[in-house]
């Protein structure tokens, strides 16, 4: 699992206030290369905070992005509002905070409720790590849900969702959390940034989307530093009412439901690679060369293209096309072909099976269709396979 990092403390003009005013207690005190790089390209997403893993420090020379030594974070001057590659390295770093910066980390508004505040004096009665293991268990009791959309009926957010509600989304839970060690004292903040990704087997490389934004905590120990802890991740899975992260799932290439599989998923891992190199190869011109190159795709003038960069890429998606395709993803295309447009008219659920498919067909599709409903489900449940070569011949 990956962990993109993003701790925005809004406009530079804000950076720059907090750094001179803790400048003096902020301490690096080692930085070890680990002799790791990676690289992100960022969607033209209109923002100035760029994602990157802890401990990170930029090769790109770009000096549009300025290093928030703070929070170990990268905020860009402009927004970003193009396509645009940034290569990293990775560093195992140590730093030391001195007490002004600790007591800004357990700042806290002035209209907090009684009842949290005494809900932490009854369980704030021994070391940091039993506290913060207090919560996390009352989190992981089986009374807290995770919704992306819960019911708010109370002036004061906090106490009714930890004493009443009991249902939230990661914000919820990662700014309770918050709340509650900072009143104990203990020097905490929330992290937002993505959280998973997927990782494209073809290209071996991770695509995060607006679905894998995620809030954490992060508490401070003199002896360790920031330690990440996710207080979403108590709720039991049972838990879940609902969550973008939960939408793609995984079943057995040979489930009843006929929309479960891979194909589409594996079509557009090669779609996603293709536009990966695509746009590796675009970002490492230069402005003039840039310009150029469109030019020529313009004028029709791109034989060199196509060879260095388009022949290649579809040689490579073909051979592995060829190499996963059977005769069940044939048929499997098929049958979205013979449905495209038509599930919701004929109420048709991911959950169908294939006979339940055929009998809510039109009479005509039934006629049309029979021969291949029939070879389809003895393709899937039977031991007796159908040949490739007799499934082509089915399917066209």
């Amino acid at each position: 699992m990956i962990i993109w990092k993003k701790i925005n403390l809004g406009d530079l003009p804000q950076v720059t206030i907090f750094f001179s005013e803790f400048k003096n207690s902020l301490r690096i005190d080692s930085n070890e290369d680990l002799n790791k790089n990676y690289q992100i390209i960022l969607e033209p997403y209109k923002k100035k905070w760029i994602p990157s893993l802890k401990n990170s420090k930029l090769i790109t020379n770009d000096i549009q992005i300025t290093k928030d030594y703070f929070n170990q974070s990268f905020v860009s001057r402009e927004l970003i509002d193009r396509k645009k590659k940034l290569i990293f390295q990775m560093n195992k770093s140590d730093y030391s905070l001195d007490n002004p910066l600790k007591s800004y980390y357990t700042l806290l508004p002035e209209n907090i409720s009684p009842k949290i505040k005494d809900w932490v004096d009854k369980n704030n009665v021994s070391t940091k790590e039993e506290f913060i293991e207090k919560i996390y268990k009352r989190f992981s009791d089986g009374s807290y849900f995770y919704n992306l959309s819960p019911q708010i009926n109370s002036n004061n957010k906090y106490e009714n969702f930890f004493f009443n509600s009991k249902e939230g989304y990661c914000e919820y839970y990662a700014g309770m959390f918050v709340l509650l060690t900072r009143l104990a004292q203990i020097p905490s903040r929330i992290v937002t940034g993505y959280y998973g990704g997927d990782l494209n087997e073809i290209g071996n490389f991770f695509q995060f989307k607006q679905k894998d934004t995620h809030a954490w905590a992060e508490v401070w120990f003199d002896e360790r530093g920031w330690v990440r802890i996710d207080p979403t991740r108590a709720i039991p899975n049972s838990n879940i009412r609902n969550s973008l992260n939960n939408y793609f799932v995984n079943n057995d290439k040979f489930s009843s439901s006929i929309f479960s599989n891979n194909f589409f998923k594996i079509m557009n891992f090669y779609f996603n690679y293709v536009d990966f190199v695509w746009t590796q190869h675009l970002l490492s011109y230069d402005d003039n060369e840039r310009k150029n190159f469109i030019k020529e795709l313009l004028s029709l003038n791109f034989s060199k293209v196509i060879i260095w960069i388009f022949v290649p890429i579809l040689l490579f998606v073909s051979i592995k096309l060829l190499y996963n395709f059977n005769s069940i993803k044939l048929m499997r295309l098929k049958l979205a072909l013979i449905l495209f447009r038509k599930k919701r008219k004929l109420q048709i659920k991911n959950s169908d099976t294939i006979q339940e498919i055929y009998l809510k067909l039109m009479e005509k599709d039934k006629s049309k269709y029979k021969n291949f409903f029939k070879f389809y489900e003895k393709q899937i449940y039977s031991n007796n396979q159908i040949s490739f070569i007799k499934v082509l011949k089915l399917v066209f």
